[in-house]
């Protein structure tokens, strides 16, 4: 099967995530619109391999939706939390003294951890945090306030796409000490290393010049972002500054429009790249 039928297999399986991201009627359509347009193709073996990717990717999609729900809280009662927490040091985020986190517990649930940093000699040790740790965690767990208004954020749909249903509030300052790795996270430690040390270097940067290279490289909004890109917005060149999926279609169909097939090497370096920026930028679990 050649690349353009593989594809073409990525369409209804997209589609799919729609359904489990609270768009069951637009997702449902899409699913429905993509599978005639395979249909239409009339292979039979191609048919079936793309509905069995569809069953498997809805499997997995629903038991992910089952488990972010059986771990959900009360929004609006809190619980007294003990717990052991294994942070990143790029997934903290400052604003003025007050921080957030994410932390992962020794269970595998990941939380929203969000604290003060009460004099200056905390707020210091965090900024230099450069590798994993261990946070001995004390704080009121609860689970994640949908947005009580029409068109407003919805911070328990943005972190369950996440994986994330709580959050902890932390009433006391955590005990921080170096994280061990062994196997699989010798690799992810590795990346957050090397994001963290970018994050540094852009944060050096002068001027508005810190402000893009934050966004552009990890992913990171500098408190002064909204001021800045203000004048861009004003000139109608912010667009610029959005890279998504279309952009990578656009160059793909580019690259392809002399009417020949990237050679296999050229294939894999392309999507090598892809997915290591993305990592790069996002320190959310892509595996």
């Amino acid at each position: 099967m050649s690349g353009a039928y593989w594809f073409l297999m990525s369409w209804p399986v997209m589609a799919l995530t729609l359904v489990f991201n609270g768009h069951p009627v637009a997702g449902g359509g899409l699913t429905l619109v993509t599978l005639g347009r395979i249909w239409c193709l009339r292979q039979r073996r191609f048919w079936w391999l793309t509905l069995g990717v569809c069953c498997a990717a809805g499997l997995w999609f629903g038991w992910h939706q089952g488990q972010l729900q059986g771990l959900r809280l009360s929004p609006t009662r809190a619980m007294a939390w003990t717990t052991t927490l294994r942070v990143q040091p790029d997934d903290l985020h400052f604003r003025g003294n007050r921080y957030r986190v994410i932390g992962q517990q020794p269970d595998g649930e990941r939380l929203v951890v969000s604290g003060i940093a009460r004099t200056a000699a905390d707020y210091q040790r965090l900024r230099q945090l450069a590798g994993p740790t261990l946070w001995t965690a004390r704080g009121d767990k609860q689970g994640l306030l949908p947005a009580p208004n029409l068109n407003q954020f919805d911070g328990a749909a943005y972190w369950g796409h996440r994986g994330i249903a709580n959050t902890l509030r932390l009433t006391a300052p955590p005990q921080i000490r170096p994280a061990s790795s062994s196997g699989w996270q010798r690799w992810s430690d590795w990346w957050h290393r090397q994001r963290v040390r970018l994050i540094r270097a852009c944060e050096h940067l002068p001027g508005a010049l810190r402000v893009y290279a934050l966004g552009l490289f990890p992913g990171i909004r500098a408190p002064e972002a909204a001021a800045e890109l203000m004048g861009m917005q004003r000139l109608g060149v912010i667009h610029l500054f959005a890279i998504s999926g279309l952009h990578v279609a656009l160059w793909l169909t580019v690259g392809g429009m002399d009417g020949r097939s990237p050679a296999p090497a050229a294939r894999m370096v392309g999507v090598g790249a892809s997915v290591l920026f993305a990592r790069l930028c996002h320190s959310g679990r892509w595996w």
